[in-house]
Parts: structure tokens; sequence; C-alpha cells
């Protein structure tokens, strides 16, 4: 690409954002406004997470037939409400459900609506439609998680045709009992299109009007209910399915160093895999868990690189290791002052620089002719999407936290590691002078030189206690997770196990030299 086209073509980049402060706002999220961005896995999904169950017992003709019937008939004892989404079963009082019990009855309904949510009923007591369940013929609990991960898994992508089915089902609920009119100048959906032609545009546009319609119903809606379904339907997700612990498989080169290395390298393993294990989760609101866990692990990978690589231990290297632990630590101090808010300001800060990262990209190969770039803006846009769609990710060009580094010290009680470490080790990491004009300069010795600086690349011995700052520092996470959520961890901690081999060290008595000297003349004296 020809430098006044590429520089043409980035001054497009995110032209459509609207700048705000040092945000670049996209156009849907500048319309919807923060109010109108509803989360389709974490706030949706569980509202219709009942008809996805339904359809995939009974078929998507038969599911839809059934749900549909369900919702008519609440609207029918309850016609103020809409009854699409699981939480507005909440609406229903005791009587009218037991109503809606009979109607299902008398339209021999019931048994089949009671066999397809089996599952769903029996693993969450607390679910809106508990009241359809009879407690009989019970799944065993293995067989009703494994079914309901099943069908879970099919629905986690909006765009797919099992969602949208789901979907354009709540929407066409919603119009059968009288709560959703179009305009004469607006077109139906064609709601067949999304079962019958999934990829024809006439299913397209279907798909995309049905998608703005129930975020629009969820909001709607949500001045009536609260998110409590949802935020129980996902943590009890972690209680019917426990996690496994989390290991780490020795690396065979390890096996090949030395004990005390090994023994430290599989103390941060298994100091991250306790407190990963022991650390809260809520899993409706997972940023928290993810960019502690996440933070952590990182400080765990830069201590076991420098733990592999003694010739890291010298002034040149050591120091730029030690300073990102630094900056990890300092980040994770200052998250957990206010982990829910700040861990998600956090990641979204994060998913707008990959997002700004992708445009650029994009800009290298508009033509889509280099088939490696072309994988790498797949595989980002990917990655991004699974999180938050890029076309709502702001992009924020200034400090994720507002702060600054120092200011974020301050803010978590750690500016003396700011002060003695994070400065000094700065010098090495930017190249500044008070590190290159010492270290990588010697004077020529030449008077007539002025005794000029002259480069050179001097090999120093590793320093230990370099790398005992890494132990250090790897402590310090460990230690304010666990005092910031109160775990009790039984894994040494890295530091601690460093200071007692070095106190073992010193309580070795030296060993006794033999003075043949002295012997013999004692022999003579004698």
């Amino acid at each position: 690409m020809g430098n006044q086209k590429k520089k043409h073509a980035e001054s497009r980049i995110l032209s459509d954002h609207k700048k705000v402060g040092k945000k670049l706002i996209p156009p849907l999220r500048e319309y919807l406004g923060e109010r109108g961005m509803v989360s389709w896995v974490d706030r949706i999904l569980p509202e219709l997470i009942w008809i996805a169950v339904i359809v995939e017992n009974l078929g998507v003709k038969r599911g839809v037939e059934v749900s549909a019937g369900i919702a008519k008939w609440a609207n029918m004892i309850n016609s103020r409400e809409y009854f699409a989404f699981a939480s507005s079963f909440n609406l229903l009082d005791t009587e009218q459900k037991q109503r809606l019990v009979q109607l299902l009855q008398d339209a021999n309904y019931l048994n089949e609506v009671r066999n397809a949510l089996r599952s769903l009923l029996q693993l969450y007591p607390e679910c809106p439609l508990k009241f359809l369940d009879s407690n009989s013929e019970q799944l065993s609990e293995r067989q009703a998680v494994t079914h309901l991960k099943e069908t879970l898994a099919k629905y986690y992508n909006r765009r797919a045709q099992p969602a949208m089915t789901v979907q354009a089902s709540a929407v066409y609920f919603a119009a059968v009992c009288g709560k959703l009119r179009y305009a004469s100048p607006v077109q139906v959906p064609n709601f067949n299109a999304i079962i019958s032609d999934f990829n024809s545009d006439e299913a397209k546009r279907a798909c995309s009007s049905v998608r703005a319609t129930v975020s629009a119903l969820i909001g709607h809606i949500g001045e009536k209910i609260t998110d409590q379904w949802p935020r129980y339907f996902w943590n009890r997700g972690i209680e019917i399915d426990p996690p496994m612990p989390i290991t780490q498989e020795m690396n065979q080169l390890d096996a090949e160093l030395p004990e005390k290395i090994r023994r430290f390298i599989e103390l941060a393993d298994l100091g991250l895999q306790e407190r990963w294990n022991k650390l809260p989760k809520d899993i409706y609101e997972n940023y928290q868990c993810e960019v502690i866990g996440a933070l952590l692990a990182r400080q765990v990978t830069l201590a076991k690189r420098m733990a592999r690589n003694p010739a890291f231990w010298d002034v040149h290297v050591g120091p730029i290791l030690l300073r990102v632990m630094i900056d990890n630590h300092i980040t994770l101090s200052w998250i957990l002052k206010d982990p829910a808010v700040r861990s998600k300001g956090f990641v979204l800060h994060g998913l707008g620089q990959a997002k700004l990262y992708l445009e650029h990209l994009k800009v290298e190969d508009e033509d889509g002719s280099n088939s490696d770039l072309q994988q790498l803006i797949e595989g980002m846009e990917r990655w991004i999407n699974n999180q938050q769609y890029t076309f709502l990710t702001n992009v924020d060009l200034g400090s994720w936290s507002g702060l600054n580094t120092r200011e974020m010290a301050q803010e978590a009680d750690c500016l003396d590691v700011y002060r003695y470490a994070y400065i000094p080790f700065s010098s090495c990491v930017h190249n500044m002078w008070n590190h290159v004009g010492r270290l990588n300069v010697v004077q020529s010795g030449n008077p007539l030189h002025k005794y000029m600086l002259i480069p050179c690349d001097p090999e120093v011995e590793p320093e230990f206690d370099l790398f005992l700052n890494c132990a250090k520092y790897l402590q310090e996470s460990f230690s304010i997770v666990d005092g910031t959520f109160n775990l009790q961890c039984n894994t040494l901690l890295p530091y601690d196990y460093w200071l007692n081999q070095v106190d073992e060290d010193l309580a070795e008595p030296e060993p006794a030299l033999e003075d043949s000297e002295s012997s013999d003349s004692s022999s003579n004296d004698a």
C-alpha cells in the first residue's frame, strides 16, 4: 500500500466513533447509551433458557407451540405482563400459578412441559417456573447436568440459528399476546425464514430485527423485575458442576534444574492453584475472579521464567522483568480496593486496545491479500467478540484507570515499592541515561579525548539478590489476595521459602579443613 493511500486509510480508522474526552464511542453504543446495553449471555440467555430447553426436548415446531401456549395462557391470567422471559413468571401470585397449571392440564400440555423442563427445574429449585414441577421421575443429577450443559452450549452464540430461534419465539409471543405491534411502514420480520432458510437475506434481516426487539423488551421488563434469576442461574451453575481444580504439569526441562529452583517453581504453581481454587467466584459478574486469576498467573509466569534463566539475574535484564512484576503488583493491588468495578474497567480497556490494534491490521491488509494477516485479524476479532462485540466496544486512548502509576500506587498503599523499585527499574526498561550511562559505557582513558565515554557490553555476574526480589514480589501479590478475601492458604510462600533456604545454609557447619603444615609443626614441637 502506498504511503499516501495508507495515510488516508489510517485517517478513517474509527472515524465513525464519537470522541468524548479520550474515549472513542461506537455509534450504536452512543445511540443506546449504557442502559440500552444488555448482555446476551449474562442477562438474556438465562431468561430464555426455558424456551431453549423445551425446544431441544420437543423439537422446534412443537417446542415453539408449547412454550407459546404457556406464554399465552399466562398472559390470559395476568394481561398486564409479558411472559417470554423466565423472570416474568415471578409476577404471578400463588393462585395465578395454580390456575396456569390447571390450564396446561386441561390442554394436555402439562406432562409434556414437565418432561421437557425436568432437568432445568430439578437443578434450579429457585427457577421462576419451578411451580410447574411435579417432583416425580427425577433424573440422576449427573444426567440432568450433562443434558443442560449440552443444551446451553448450543445457545451461547446469539447470532447462531438455535439462539435466533428462541429470540424469534420471544418476539412472536409478544405479538401473539398483543404486547408488540408493528407500525404500517415497518416490515414484520419473517420468523419462518429464520428456521427454514437461515442463510437467506430475508432471514438475516429478520434476525437483525429480532435481536433489536428482544433487547428492547428485556430493557422494558427490567423496570419490573431485577436480575435475581440470571444471577442465580449462573452462580448455581458452579454449585451443581464445580470447576475442576487447576493443575500444572511440570515442564520436562525443569527436571534438569537444581533442586532448590525446581522446588521454587513448584511452590509458585501450587500457590497459584490453591488461591484460584479458594478464590470466591461470582459467575454472573465474572470479571473479578478472571482478572485476579490472570494477574496472579502473570506474576507466576514471570517468576518461573526468571528462575529458569540465571542469565537474567543481572543488572541489564533482571530489572526489566522485576519492573513488569512491580507494575503488575500495583495494578492488582489497586484493583483489589474495588474489585467488582475496577476489574471490569481493566477488561473493557484491554478490549478497546485490541479493537484499535485490529483496525490498524485491517488497514495494513485492506485488500485482504495477505492470508496470514487475515488469519490474525479473524482470530483477534473472535477473541474480542467472545467477550463483547467490537461494534459495542469503546476505545479509550488514555490510562485504563484514569490515574498514573504513582497515583495508583498511592491509593493501593504500595507507594514504597513504587519509589524504591518501580522508579529505579524504569530507567532500565526505558533505556534512560541513569542506566545506560552507568552500565553501557566506559571511559576511554584518553585525556586527549576528554575521557569520552565509549559503548560497551560488559559481562556481569548474575546477582541472586535480583532473583530474590522476584520471589518477594510474587509473594506480595499472593499475600494481598489472601488478605483481601481472607484466604487460608497452606502452600509455603515463595520468598519465605528462599529465606528458609538461606537460614539452612547459614546453619550448616563449615567442613573442618586439615592443616597439614600445622599438624607437622605440632608434631615437631612435641
